[in-house]
């Protein structure tokens, strides 16, 4: 019931801060809410180490997770529209999703045992140094993209992106259940015993097989088959959704997350390339269009975790509650097929 009183204010968050935030990178630019995300980060993690001693700081980290996560999301979706070439936009992705990968599986491994071998708050001081580190050539570049963007909701070309929008729900769904409820029903229901080491290991393994998928992935974008991508793995990435609900044991869960990154790595990419083109496309509502997704994701996540919340409750049962939310995310996905992107048509592609 905690757990889930602190994800719906830190969804909440991300929620109500969305356009707030498109309107502050309008002002300063993206690098700077690039560097304010990485400052927040930094600021949950030295907190983080006081937390047993000051427990009234938990929903201040709520907070400010969540507003770290919406600029950094803002930004990075507006600085991928921007700059990325429509040519080989697919490859732009991979690369970028590769080294994330990479960084990923070497961060959660090495956070893992150290927790487990070591203590935790050795793993958040080493992180806090980290992100300070990271936000130095943050500081002292130049800003590279500046906005004069229109920020009017009443404006937005909603019958263009309306599309959009309904797949934007299905797929920022499928992204908060595999990034949130996945891994909370892994760490209690099945590495109860090594949490730390156990989900360490399961992360790192499936961020191996998804370096080895965004380039195929990417490479299948760029040749102009991104919406077959996207119509193939959809299906399946449900068909994963549903199955989570009887994995049960740790070698089943190390089977099963290898078997589930491909499909889910194909809809994501060919969904986020669509995204990232119809920023092109509508670049006068580029910051505006980009916060609304975010919105969707606060707004979806905040749904979720309200409903294991309250299905807890009514059942008083907290593995039933987050299997509800598999179940449900193996419907929601399939609005990803709703889209209409220009840019995963075939014969607009350029190769």
């Amino acid at each position: 019931m905690y757990i889930a009183g602190w994800f719906i204010l830190c969804k909440a968050t991300h929620f109500l801060s969305a356009l707030p935030i498109a309107h502050l990178a309008n002002r300063t630019g993206v690098k700077h809410a690039l560097s304010i995300s990485y400052g927040l980060f930094f600021l949950n993690a030295i907190i983080l180490l006081f937390i047993t001693d000051f427990t009234w700081l938990i929903p201040i980290v709520a907070i400010l997770y969540g507003l770290g996560g919406v600029n950094f999301s803002v930004a990075y979706f507006s600085c991928l529209s921007r700059l990325g070439n429509h040519k080989h936009l697919g490859h732009d992705l991979s690369v970028i999703n590769r080294w994330y990968n990479i960084a990923m599986a070497a961060g959660v491994l090495a956070g893992g045992l150290i927790s487990q071998i070591f203590s935790i708050p050795l793993t958040l001081t080493i992180v806090a140094i980290l992100i300070g580190i990271s936000l130095i050539p943050l500081m002292l570049s130049p800003e590279p993209i500046k906005y004069n963007q229109d920020l009017n909701l009443r404006r937005l070309p909603f019958k263009k992106i309306k599309r959009d929008i309904i797949g934007a729900f299905g797929i920022k769904w499928e992204n908060s259940t595999t990034n949130d409820v996945w891994v909370l029903f892994l760490a209690i229901f099945v590495f109860a015993g090594t949490p730390y080491a156990g989900i360490g290991l399961i992360v790192s393994m499936g961020m191996i097989i998804a370096i080895v998928a965004t380039y195929f992935a990417g490479r299948l974008i760029d040749k102009g088959k991104g919406r077959r991508l996207l119509r193939i793995a959809t299906p399946i990435s449900a068909l994963i959704h549903f199955g989570r609900i009887f994995v049960g044991t740790p070698a089943v869960a190390y089977g099963y997350n290898v078997a589930s990154i491909a499909p889910l790595v194909g809809t994501n990419m060919s969904f986020n390339e669509g995204m990232a083109e119809r920023g092109k496309e509508i670049s006068r509502y580029q910051l505006l269009y980009f916060a609304m997704i975010e919105s969707i994701y606060g707004f979806v996540s905040t749904i979720i975790w309200l409903t294991v919340l309250l299905t807890g409750l009514i059942f008083n049962s907290d593995k039933l509650s987050l299997q509800i939310i598999f179940v449900i995310a193996s419907i929601l996905i399939l609005l990803a097929l709703t889209e209409r992107f220009k840019s995963l048509r075939p014969a607009l592609k350029k190769v």
